[in-house]
């Protein structure tokens, strides 16, 4: 009864959100907006992945793993870039080490989510919709696009 629930609330949101584009053909990957210092560029990375090439975005990250290993940044992009190719494995752990960095970077608790759906773990993608729903409770762009990606899962 409660996944019920959820899932009806899910829909409800999604359904006002539907205006949010998902996973549509060179849409930008998102990043945290925190600006850091000392931090990489990015700009190339998001050049590549906006042309949809992951082979030169993913050729670029590996090496900023290295000489930014703290950037959460770096590793949601490269899980991202791992996940459209195909590479699941790789970008779970690539999402999961993002999300050690910064436990509240909200575009890799999507990617995530996405992941899950992508690999029909539903249930884990409903708890990386709960933890965007704590970390923004009053909305936001990756809620809604994750709450939409829910809505259009087959449950």
């Amino acid at each position: 009864m409660k996944q019920r629930i959820l899932l009806s609330a899910v829909v409800a949101i999604a359904a006002v959100s539907l205006a949010v584009p998902l996973a549509v053909p060179g849409a930008l990957a998102m990043d945290s907006k925190k600006v850091k210092k000392n931090g990489p560029d990015l700009t190339a990375v998001r050049a590549n992945i906006k042309k949809e090439d992951w082979k030169q975005a993913m050729q670029l990250l590996v090496p900023l793993t290295k000489s930014h290993p703290k950037s959460a940044d770096v590793f949601n992009l490269l899980g991202y870039a791992q996940r459209k190719s195909g590479q699941f494995d790789v970008s779970l752990k690539s999402y999961t080490r993002a999300l050690e960095l910064d436990p509240a970077h909200l575009e890799a608790h999507v990617y995530l989510g996405e992941l899950y759906i992508q690999t029909k773990q539903l249930d884990k993608a409903v708890a990386q919709s709960k933890i965007i729903a704590k970390l923004c409770p009053k909305g936001c762009k990756p809620r809604a696009e994750l709450e939409a990606a829910l809505a259009k899962a087959k449950w």
